[in-house]
């Protein structure tokens, strides 16, 4: 159909009528402005109107349809051609609409996804740049109590306490360095100052500058034949370094590690820290082990010597009445790198008639404790699940020269000499 056509037709027989737009709509119940819009082309009466225009304008449907007044059978064959022809286009028209709609909402999903994608990458690359950036906080007392008041908020990272327990090592998210001098720096980009009484430095490495500094080496080492004289590799966060231990160290070994390895002032060489580890090591206990033992009760507890400069035999109370002492322990070939956790591999079982609460009677909650390496406790007494309920903590010390008479009356009992160290097994890995 030809609105334009439509549309001026219409004009001409209401004018003919003598009938003003305004008279004209009122005749068909609707508004001027949609008169005005049928005799413009700009659109089409609803069908349900048409009967009511011809009869006021003195016309045939068909006539109304082609835009102009014949009656013949032509005109009204061409008439319904009209009507098919209009209903084809206004279905296109509708395709074409939903087809646009679609590859629209489409596209808008694609960038959202994208805008999704890209500020999840913005923000990786933020913490990726940012993440556990350190300081160092003096004064560790004050510290402490201003954290524990809650004057200061959770950091997201870790926090370490120094081996002269006189420093804090803090960890913390933050979006830029202060400007040095002042008390502020951002933490989840909230602005907020510390306690004055609290010393802050800044160091000058991030956790993830050591930690990528440490798995390059890592790497190599893992993947290439033993170094030899090399002891170990740790992150010290103290020190702001990754810390590569020899048992002897020289100006070769030392060129020969940063041509092959890496060369970095992240790097710290440092010597013979294992070598007295080696020779304490020496008291290993002898009784024959077998498997670890699959079948007890639940855990009590745990208790072990607080040296940790080997790796001791360890005893766990169970609640059926046996023990079981763990006498041997996985780990790497010698001068061999290698990231393991304890694993004991043997143990020897027995039975025990004690009530073992009353060790803790004469122990001290670890709760708030910290023990540096040169006072570190002579017991701990790790707690299974029910006692940790019942206490309200994870574990008890026996401090260092103190007396535990009930300990004692228990390892004379079963006899057993928790200062033994405990038996290695190599693995080949």
């Amino acid at each position: 159909m030809d609105q334009e056509k439509i549309g001026k037709f219409i004009s001409k027989l209401r004018k003919d009528k003598k009938l003003t737009q305004e008279q004209f709509s009122e005749k068909m119940g609707v508004s001027t402005n949609a008169v005005s819009k049928w005799e413009r082309g700009i659109s089409f009466p609803d069908v349900s109107l048409l009967k009511k225009i011809c009869n006021e304008l003195d016309i045939s449907i068909e006539e109304l349809i082609n835009g102009e007044k014949n009656n013949s059978e032509e005109a009204k064959e061409k008439a319904v051609f009209n009507v098919i022809e209009s209903r084809n286009k206004t279905k296109k028209r509708l395709k074409t609409i939903i087809t646009v709609s679609l590859l629209f909402i489409l596209t808008l999903i694609v960038l959202s996804t994208l805008l999704y994608k890209n500020k999840e990458k913005e923000i990786d690359n933020f913490y990726e740049k940012n993440y556990q950036m350190s300081f160092v906080a003096r004064n560790i007392e004050a510290f402490l109590k201003y954290r524990y008041d809650g004057k200061y908020p959770d950091y997201y990272g870790g926090m370490y306490i120094s081996n002269d327990a006189n420093n804090v090592i803090v960890e913390i998210v933050k979006e830029k360095l202060p400007v040095k001098g002042t008390r502020e720096f951002y933490y989840y980009n909230e602005l907020f100052t510390v306690d004055k009484s609290i010393k802050i430095e800044y160091v000058k490495y991030s956790y993830n500058d050591l930690s990528d500094t440490y798995n390059k080496i890592n790497d190599y080492l893992l993947t290439n034949e033993p170094i030899k004289e090399l002891n170990s590799v740790s992150i010290d966060v103290y020190k702001n370094r990754v810390v590569v231990d020899f048992v002897e160290l020289t100006e070769d070994i030392k060129n020969n590690f940063k041509e092959k390895i890496i060369d970095s002032d992240l790097v710290m060489f440092t010597t013979g820290s294992k070598l007295s580890i080696k020779n304490k090591c020496t008291n290993s206990y002898n009784k024959l082990a077998t498997d670890i033992l699959k079948e007890h009760g639940n855990l009590l507890m745990s208790i072990n010597v607080g040296n940790k400069s080997y790796v001791p035999i360890s005893l766990s109370l169970y609640d059926d009445g046996t023990y079981e002492l763990f006498t041997a322990y996985e780990s790497c070939m010698p001068n061999r790198n290698c990231n393991m956790i304890l694993k004991y591999t043997k143990s020897i079982k027995g039975k025990y008639n004690y009530d073992i609460e009353k060790i803790l009677s004469e122990s001290k909650n670890a709760n708030n404790l910290s023990f540096d390496m040169d006072n570190l406790p002579e017991y701990e007494i790790t707690l299974g699940e029910s006692l940790i309920n019942k206490y309200n903590t994870l574990s008890f010390v026996v401090e260092k020269n103190k007396n535990n008479k009930y300990l004692d009356e228990l390892l004379n009992l079963i006899d057993i000499d928790l200062n033994k160290c405990a038996n290695v097994e190599y693995v080949n890995e």
